[in-house]
């Protein structure tokens, strides 16, 4: 039998403590990670520019939402711009708070995974986290298309730990602390700060339930949710406020887009979703919920088997072995078989990071209820456990079907993973899970973790370094060549105090130059600026402050079902600029093809009048 899961073994080996030697091994390999991939996170040309505009206009003395438009909490931004304010503006700021974030979250996620499993396992699930927290697209968490989004983890992962480590035995400050967890969750981004809103009260609830008499458990949860409240009710009043200054449908339609009116729901809301994973369609929802099931029976029947055998770990080895051979020989088509391609499909990595995979945690919590309900009794252990999956299930919300070690998901599968092993765990006890498989299993997870998401940590073209003094980062070479180029251009521009405008996103053009928009709308992706009256407006408006320079930019925008701008989306912008400006200038492989070469721009000037 496995020790303890929630109980070190240093009283059994004195001389050496596993968890330290875990969490030494976690941060060597985060500073592995961190020099592999040193400067090369995230993009210049998309959203991740976002994230670093915004502060450094916020630290000039623009105000989030009225001077900036912006679809998250004020939280972070305001933050950030702090930092600027202290340090200056600058990337390494940036890359410190998602570095920071990176290596305690690892720990934090190990400290929770601990109150379920065993060392080893723990120490999976924060390896795996690793995996994804650094790879070099957009969805990383050291220069991320939302710094909201890695903050968000961090508090949510934190407050599920604050909640589980004794469910039955939390005082009045931690429940304080973990009020003010959900209340900066709701700060951030919308949907992980309903979901600790929700891990809270549910925690709340079963805590209060759980108490020996009906009245017990009104006076408990009205008390506990006193104690909570101050952090939430904070959160809110900070919205209320911004909507005083103008109105619900400013902040949560033309900004946050929670309102079913705003353009971006209205426009994108049901293909963003569908492209996510958040689908109601029976259709979507059963196969993966037979494939999360299936993988997730998968696994515990080959433990079971193999904790059976009479070397379990020759068995194990033996197992994973013939699978991945197989999977090798229908991959290469070696066989020529045919019916072994689905085979393929379904490597050692997809039964253990699923997209079914937080199908395990909703049928955990039910479980758990329907035999809470049944024996009218409920242990420490289990109320963890339904506090786990309960979180794992309304952070993974916004990507139920579509849990991945690569894209959006990155920022929703931490808890589902973690209560994925613990349910796990939990199953496998009842057959005695021998020591041996348990070790070799964490080994298949995370060489199978490696081999699945190493080429995410190796550039696909060769990279060059912008130096600037607003920070350095390294991209694919050719862009870096335009994009140099471009900000030397507009140092010209800037020096005669002229106006230019960025079309339609590279917000990073902006934070590099040092300069400022002429009005709020400093982005024309698709589902941004409302076409109409508000588009009228804001050319008007560009009008009005004499914008010389409009530099248009390659950009395509597949993810949003609308490619090119200026013929799939914004063609008021687009036929205002070849009516008022006069190309002049060409840098770097600027096309308005289907699929364009490495990054350029267009740059027009104002026509004479």
């Amino acid at each position: 039998m496995l020790p303890s899961p929630g109980l070190s073994a240093s009283s059994r080996w004195p001389s050496w403590d596993p968890d330290r030697i875990a969490k030494a091994a976690l941060l060597a390999v985060f500073a592995l990670l961190v020099a592999i991939t040193w400067q090369k996170w995230g993009s210049l040309f998309v959203d991740c520019g976002r994230e670093m505009f915004i502060p450094s206009a916020i630290a000039q003395g623009k105000r989030l939402y009225f001077d900036l438009w912006y679809p998250y909490g004020p939280l972070v931004p305001y933050w950030h711009s702090i930092l600027f304010r202290i340090f200056g503006a600058h990337l390494e700021i940036l890359y410190a708070s998602g570095l920071t974030i990176v290596a305690t979250l690892s720990l934090v996620l190990y400290s929770l995974s601990r109150i379920f499993l065993p060392v080893s396992w723990s120490f999976v699930s924060s390896f795996t986290f690793l995996g994804v927290a650094l790879q070099l697209s957009i969805f990383n968490y050291a220069l991320p298309y939302s710094y909201p989004g890695a903050y968000s983890v961090l508090l949510i992962v934190t407050l599920v730990r604050l909640l589980a480590i004794d469910p039955f035995a939390i005082s009045p400050g931690r429940l304080a602390l973990c009020g003010l967890l959900a209340g900066a969750t709701m700060l951030t981004k919308s949907e992980f700060g309903v979901a600790a809103l929700a891990v809270l009260l549910f925690s709340i609830a079963v805590r209060g339930i759980a108490a020996a008499s009906a009245p017990e458990s009104i006076r408990s949860i009205a008390r506990d949710f006193l104690y909570a409240l101050p952090g939430p009710l904070a959160a809110a009043g900070i919205y209320a406020w911004l909507i005083s200054r103008s109105s619900a449908d400013f902040i949560f339609g033309d900004n946050i887009p929670l309102l079913s009116t705003s353009y971006f729901v209205s426009a994108f809301g049901a293909r963003w979703n569908q492209m996510l994973g958040l689908s109601s369609s029976p259709s979507v929802l059963l196969p993966s919920a037979a494939s999360g099931i299936f993988n997730f029976a998968l696994v515990a029947a080959a433990l079971a088997l193999c904790s059976t055998s009479r070397f379990p770990w020759l068995a194990w080895a033996a197992l994973t072995g013939v699978v991945s051979g197989i999977n090798l020989l229908a991959r290469t088509n070696f066989l020529k078989i045919e019916s072994l391609r689905p085979f393929a499909d379904r490597t050692l990595s997809s039964f253990f990071f699923n997209r079914g995979m937080i199908w395990i945690s909703v049928l955990a919590l039910v479980g758990s209820a329907m035999v809470w309900i049944r024996t009218r009794q409920i242990s420490k252990q289990t109320a963890a456990l339904m506090i786990l999956a309960a979180a794992a299930v309304a952070t993974a919300l916004r990507v139920f079907t579509g849990i991945s070690l690569f894209g959006y998901a990155v920022f929703y599968g931490a808890l589902p993973f973690v209560a994925w092993l613990a349910v796990l765990y939990r199953v496998t006890q009842r057959w005695r899970l021998a020591r041996s498989v348990a070790l070799a299993f964490a080994l298949t997870v995370c060489a199978s973790m490696a081999a699945s998401t190493w080429m995410s940590f190796v550039p696909s073209q060769p990279r060059a370094r912008i130096a600037h003094p607003r920070g350095s980062i390294s991209i694919d070479a050719q862009s870096a060549a335009a994009f140099q180029e471009l900000l030397a251009f507009l140092e010209g521009v800037r020096a005669r105090e002229e106006k230019f405008v960025v079309w339609p996103e590279e917000a990073a053009v902006y934070y590099f130059s040092g300069a400022l928009p002429p009005n709020r709308w400093y982005i024309l992706t698709p589902g941004i600026l409302p076409p109409g009256s508000k588009t009228v407006e804001y050319l008007a408006d560009l009008d009005r402050q004499n914008v010389r320079y409009v530099v248009l930019s390659n950009r395509l925008t597949p993810e949003y079902g609308t490619l090119k701008f200026g013929a799939d989306y914004n063609q008021q912008p687009y036929q205002w600029l070849l009516e008022n400006y006069k190309p002049i200038r060409t840098i770097g492989a600027f096309e308005r093809v289907a699929e364009p070469a490495p990054w350029g721009v267009m740059i027009y000037e104002r026509k004479r009048r």
